[in-house]
């Protein structure tokens, strides 16, 4: 599991993590000479001035961390102009079905487990194009209608929409409407990204 060499431009990702240990594992996982150029913030402040000094292209934020709520920082990037369009993508150790929705409604393009879920992470920033920059920063000309995230996102929520009904007629658990609900979106999630080959 390691990330090729892709773009002739870098993407410039940002690892913002507490845990020495795992920005080591990801600093070893991306090759040298990978179509990457890797930053690493161990702390909230750190984070900060490097979002603010040139924002990344992808943002990987773990959302415990002690001087920073990773969930409410995302809600901060997505809402200002020079970070809303840099594809941010949350995750913990705990992730849970709870983390996921409240990540997801404060715009992160997915929410993973930091480790369960490694695979899927290198795989986003493996065929995560970098939008072109304007002043320094992503530019955001790719159409958010066209990021074949939100629209899985949207298709499996619409799907969801429409089975309620039927499970409540069933008289599924909340769990069991929970755990269909996450399955579609991955079965989603899996036609559309191979669809775009994202």
């Amino acid at each position: 599991m390691t990330v090729e060499a892709g773009a002739a431009e870098p993407m410039r990702v940002l690892f913002v993590d507490d845990d020495p240990g795992y920005l080591r594992a990801v600093r070893r996982l991306l090759r040298p000479g990978a179509a990457v150029e890797l930053l690493v913030a161990g702390d909230g402040d750190t984070a900060r001035r490097i979002v603010e000094t040139d924002p990344p292209d992808l943002i990987v934020l773990d959302v415990y961390m002690p001087d920073l709520d990773g969930i409410e920082y995302c809600r901060r990037l997505k809402g200002n102009e020079r970070t809303e369009h840099s594809v941010v993508v949350v995750v913990s150790a705990a992730m849970t079905a709870v983390l996921e929705h409240a990540a997801r409604d404060a715009g992160a393009t997915r929410a993973l487990d930091k480790v369960a879920d490694l695979d899927e992470l290198f795989r986003i920033i493996r065929n995560h194009r970098p939008l072109p920059r304007i002043d320094g920063r992503p530019s955001g000309t790719r159409p958010r209608h066209l990021d074949p995230l939100a629209l899985a996102d949207q298709i499996a929520s619409k799907l969801a929409s429409a089975f309620d009904g039927w499970i409540d007629l069933a008289g599924a658990t909340a769990a069991a409407q929970r755990g269909l609900d996450l399955r579609l979106r991955q079965i989603v999630f899996n036609y559309v990204s191979n669809a775009y080959r994202f």
